[in-house]
């Protein structure tokens, strides 16, 4: 959420937030589950947490503000939305696990092979077919191109 609307939708503004502490500014169980970031913040350590927050989630990284002799003087925090990326995340895994499910268990027999003729998988009932171990321990590195 650029330019602050996520602090609009909590009905914050920066203005509210500078000069006071998060205890000030969030609910009780919001501002236990930030402290422990902000204190590593504060002790030169940079830190990520994820979280979900009305049914969406978010991804909070807080880390320190140093000054020109480098000791720690506060700290920063960035806060963005991550529900789009997280939904299609869990998408790809669950069509990684289908494609796996059904290549590995497909009656019939199945191979990835690079542009260069390697075998990158095989099935066990390509092994099968073929005559290898299960393992494809033995399978040829490379498909000889026909004659």
């Amino acid at each position: 959420m650029a330019g602050g609307q996520g602090l609009a939708e909590l009905g914050l503004s920066r203005e509210a937030l500078v000069g006071r502490t998060v205890s000030e500014v969030f609910p009780t169980s919001e501002a236990t589950r930030m402290e422990p970031l902000y204190r590593s913040a504060l002790a030169g350590e940079t830190s990520t947490a994820q979280f979900e927050n009305c049914g969406r989630a978010f991804s909070r990284v807080l880390g320190p503000v140093r000054d020109a002799g480098n000791a720690v003087i506060g700290g920063i925090g960035f806060t963005r939305e991550v529900t789009q990326a997280r939904e299609a995340e869990q998408s790809l895994r669950a069509s990684e696990r289908r494609f796996r499910l059904g290549f590995d268990n497909a009656q019939i027999g199945m191979a990835l092979v690079e542009l260069d003729g390697r075998f990158s998988l095989v099935n066990a009932a390509l092994c099968t077919f073929i005559g290898y171990p299960a393992d494809s321990a033995g399978l040829p590195a490379v498909l000889s191109p026909a004659p």
